[in-house]
C-alpha cells in the first residue's frame, strides 16, 4: 500500500486520471488502508481534498473526514505554537528560522495545517 501512497501523491494534484486509475478498483479495504497509511505518514491534509472526487465508500469518508478534522485541529495547534515561541523570541530581540514543521507546510502547500508535525523546530 505504501507504493500506492506514493504513486497517489507523485500524482497529486496534476494528473487526476491518474489517481483515478489507481483507485479504480479499490475496495472499502484498500481505502481503509491507503487513508490509514495517509495518515500515518502524516499526509492525510494532502490527499484529503482529491478524494471526495474519486468514489470513495461513505462510510471510509465519514472515518475519513473525522480524522481530517482532527488533524487539522491538532495542527492548527502547532502552528499557533510555533507562532507563540517566535513571537517571544522578537520580543526579546532574537531572530529565529523554523525549517521544517508547520513553516515548511506553509511554504510549501500554503496552509500549515495540510502537513502533519509533531514538533515546531
Amino acid at each position: 500500500m505504501e507504493s500506492i501512497l506514493r504513486s497517489w501523491l507523485t500524482a497529486l494534484p496534476d494528473d487526476p486520471t491518474s489517481l483515478e486509475e489507481i483507485t479504480k478498483s479499490f475496495t472499502v479495504v484498500d481505502w481503509s488502508e491507503l487513508l490509514e497509511h495517509a495518515l500515518f505518514h502524516g499526509v492525510i491534509g494532502v490527499v484529503a481534498p482529491h478524494v471526495g472526487r474519486l468514489g470513495i465508500p461513505e462510510d471510509v469518508s465519514d472515518r475519513f473526514a473525522r480524522r481530517c478534522a482532527i488533524s487539522r485541529a491538532f495542527q492548527e495547534s502547532v502552528a499557533a505554537s510555533l507562532e507563540r515561541v517566535a513571537g517571544m523570541f522578537d520580543a526579546a530581540a532574537i531572530r529565529c528560522c523554523a525549517l521544517k514543521g508547520p513553516a515548511l507546510s506553509a511554504r510549501f502547500y500554503g496552509d500549515a495545517a495540510i502537513r502533519q508535525a509533531m514538533d515546531i523546530d
